[in-house]
């Protein structure tokens, strides 16, 4: 989600924010394999939902 504003002629200001993982799934982010690579097994990420937000700032010189 974001919004775009423009409170000065030459300044622009955009707010954002946003969820990753919002159905709290088990990603995998590598894979594993024993010594002759016959098994494989997935790794899991340590960060479930992450929710973060931000605010940009454009000024014309």
């Amino acid at each position: 989600m974001s919004y775009y504003w423009i409170p000065k002629q030459n300044w622009s200001v955009i707010f954002y924010a946003s969820v990753s993982n919002v159905l709290d799934r088990q990603n995998v982010i590598d894979y594993t394999y024993n010594n002759d690579y016959s098994q494989r097994r997935p790794v899991h990420s340590d960060y479930s939902r992450f929710v973060y937000a931000g605010v940009t700032i454009n000024l014309k010189l």
